[in-house]
């Protein structure tokens, strides 16, 4: 009896067109950690992957499970994250934050706290200037992240899928985030109260910290 091959053993009775959505899948999480339909239809390529997921999840999370990681859609959203499934430490796809990062991804993660009901929909829009604010007041200090740093920590969130970018040439302060309700997953927090909390504590921000993103 001929063996089955890999292929037909992770991915079984799967069409042609299929197998390549899956395919896609598996290597958009592995890439960016997320699929979604921000764009409600603006880009068909992004909304057939994410119909196509959401409705294949088992056959996604069969994939992922022997690498000890979870496929986890959001009821509220158009997203479909991978996550880790425990608290192990030397997992390759925790990510180690230094406090630069960690201070502008928990600044971002309050904002959208902060704002989310007061927008329609699930992007919040915020200037980079109200995002420099937000800093200062938070962690109480008069040092300014440099804009070369601030853009180089925007675009690793960017690449993850927690923030959308929309700079101006010639005036940086007033170029634009768009914050995606990603963020939410990015701490563990049940609210702002808590998360301004941790800030207050000694090594929150000077120490860095593994994380997910």
């Amino acid at each position: 009896m001929q063996a089955e091959s890999p292929e037909s053993i992770i991915f079984p009775s799967l069409a042609d067109h299929d197998r390549k959505l899956c395919e896609r899948a598996i290597r958009q999480l592995q890439a960016r950690g997320v699929i979604a339909d921000f764009g409600g239809g603006d880009d068909p390529e992004a909304t057939e992957l994410y119909v196509w997921s959401e409705r294949n999840i088992p056959i996604i999370e069969s994939y992922f499970r022997f690498g000890g990681l979870g496929v986890r859609a959001q009821q509220e959203f158009p997203i479909i994250q991978l996550v880790l499934e425990d608290d192990a430490q030397s997992h390759p796809l925790r990510r180690r934050l230094d406090k630069t990062e960690t201070g502008l991804l928990l600044c971002l993660w309050i904002m959208y706290h902060e704002r989310m009901n007061e927008v329609d929909g699930f992007l919040v829009p915020v200037m980079v200037g109200d995002v420099y604010a937000r800093l200062s007041a938070l962690y109480r200090t008069d040092k300014v992240v440099p804009e070369t740093l601030f853009r180089e920590v925007i675009r690793l969130f960017e690449r993850y899928c927690l923030v959308q970018t929309d700079w101006l040439p010639d005036d940086f302060l007033m170029s634009r985030l768009g914050l995606l309700p990603t963020l939410l997953t990015t701490f563990r927090f049940q609210d702002v109260g808590e998360a301004q909390g941790w800030i207050a504590l000694p090594d929150s921000v000077t120490g860095s910290n593994d994380h997910h993103i």
